[in-house]
C-alpha cells in the first residue's frame, strides 16, 4: 500500500484496477475528471447514505418514458403503472418520492400514490386519480409524472 500526502501533491496520474482508501481527509480535492463504475459511499459528515437507485419521467398520456435511469415505467392500464428496476435492490426497503404533473388553472385534485403492498425487490405500482371532492373514491387517469427512488 502507498500513501500519498494529498495536502502537498498536485499533478498526480493514478492508473489502476482497484483503488481502496478507508479515510481519504482533506480541506479541498479538485479534479477535472473523475470516473468511476461502481461508488459505493456509506456515511456522509456520520449520517447513513442514501442513494439515489431510479428517476423517471413518464408520460401517462403519450405513454412514453420522457427520462428513466435505473429503471423503466410501463403503463398497466388507465391510471396504473409498474416501475421495474434495471437491477434489483436487495430488499423492499428503499422509499418512493413520485409526483404528479397537473396544470396550474385545472386544479383537478390529481393524486399519485404507491399502491399498498406491491414493493419488491425488483419493482413497485403506482396509481394516479382524479378526485371529486366527495365521499366517492378517486377516478383513475393518465398522467404526466415524475418519480425517485432511494435506498
Amino acid at each position: 500500500a502507498s500513501t500519498i500526502n494529498f495536502s502537498s501533491a498536485t499533478g498526480i496520474n493514478l492508473s489502476a484496477t482497484n483503488i481502496s482508501n478507508t479515510n481519504l481527509s482533506s480541506t479541498n480535492i479538485t479534479t477535472t475528471n473523475l470516473s468511476t463504475t461502481n461508488l459505493s459511499i456509506s456515511t456522509i459528515n456520520g449520517y447513513a447514505a442514501i442513494n439515489t437507485v431510479a428517476i423517471a419521467k413518464y408520460n401517462g398520456i403519450t405513454q412514453t418514458n420522457t427520462r428513466a435511469v435505473g429503471c423503466s415505467v410501463t403503463r398497466n392500464s388507465v391510471g396504473k403503472y409498474t416501475c421495474t428496476f434495471t437491477n434489483a435492490l436487495p430488499d423492499d426497503t428503499y422509499v418512493v418520492n413520485a409526483t404528479v404533473v397537473e396544470s396550474a388553472t385545472d386544479r383537478d385534485d390529481i393524486i399519485i400514490t404507491t399502491d399498498l403492498n406491491s414493493a419488491s425487490s425488483t419493482s413497485f405500482q403506482i396509481s394516479i386519480t382524479e378526485q371529486d371532492n366527495g365521499g366517492t373514491a378517486g377516478v383513475l387517469t393518465d398522467a404526466i409524472f415524475f418519480l425517485s427512488v432511494f435506498y
